[in-house]
């Protein structure tokens, strides 16, 4: 008996026959989306990961760099300092003995001062940006910034350092002249500073990353605290028991 005889092509469901591979196909392209989309948020999370890690390898590499950088600038000028101590030891005593060094601290003194206003200034007209355009969160995570404490409390220093040097003796004259360079120069590397950090909070990601860091380390003193609570709760429980 032939094929076609036992399975005969006018009983064949074909409008059923074409409902179930419309079905499949259906559900084959769901799943083939569902696992591209899947796959394309793994990938994205990776390289996510992957561009922070590297920003992060970078930044460290840029900070060692500077500090080496600085590390060997400060040798150089104390080799240099070193090597010819006696001579400026000499013309330093001259400088002090006519008054100008004394004159030349205090103007650096006042300069201090000046940069101390300079950077007040700035920190209001920030202040008021960001109150403007964030939230009290925000405003209140640039006022608790401890960079900025450590800009205002360093100039403050430098000031006071600068205007108590001009009452040392003439004999001292070469430290005196050292330190009143060294606040000049930090000055303009602690304007840098203040103003790159100002910079970075007119970001909004890296003030909602404070805040919500903020957040993660509140969370996680109350879950220490929920849990040191727990733990006192069933000791007493146990003693009561007993």
């Amino acid at each position: 008996m032939p094929y076609f005889a036992i399975f005969p092509f006018s009983k064949l469901d074909i409008p059923r026959l074409a409902l179930v591979c419309r079905t499949t196909l259906r559900l084959l392209r769901r799943r083939t989306r569902q696992q591209t989309l899947r796959f394309l948020l793994i990938a994205s999370v990776r390289i996510r990961r992957l561009r922070l890690w590297s920003q992060a390898q970078i930044a460290k590499t840029r900070f060692v760099a500077r500090a080496l950088i600085l590390a060997l600038l400060v040798l150089a000028i104390g080799g240099l300092v070193f090597r010819h101590r006696v001579q400026w030891q000499k013309a330093s005593e001259t400088l002090g003995n006519k008054g100008i060094l004394s004159q030349l601290e205090i103007a650096v003194g006042a300069a201090m001062l000046g940069v101390i206003g300079i950077v007040f200034s700035l920190s209001i007209f920030s202040i008021q940006q960001a109150a403007e355009r964030g939230t009290t969160l925000t405003l209140r995570e640039y006022a608790r910034d401890w960079v900025f404490r450590v800009v205002y409390w360093t100039l403050a220093i430098f000031a006071s350092l600068a205007m108590l040097s001009a009452l040392q003796k003439n004999e001292s004259g070469l430290y005196r002249a050292c330190l009143t360079l060294c606040i000049f120069g930090a000055s303009f590397v602690l304007l840098q500073v203040y103003f790159n950090r100002a910079m970075k909070f007119l970001d909004p990601h890296f003030t909602i990353t404070k805040v919500a860091n903020r957040a993660t380390k509140l969370l996680k003193r109350i879950q220490r605290l929920e849990r040191a609570l727990q733990t006192e709760v069933r000791y007493q429980r146990s003693r009561r028991r007993t």
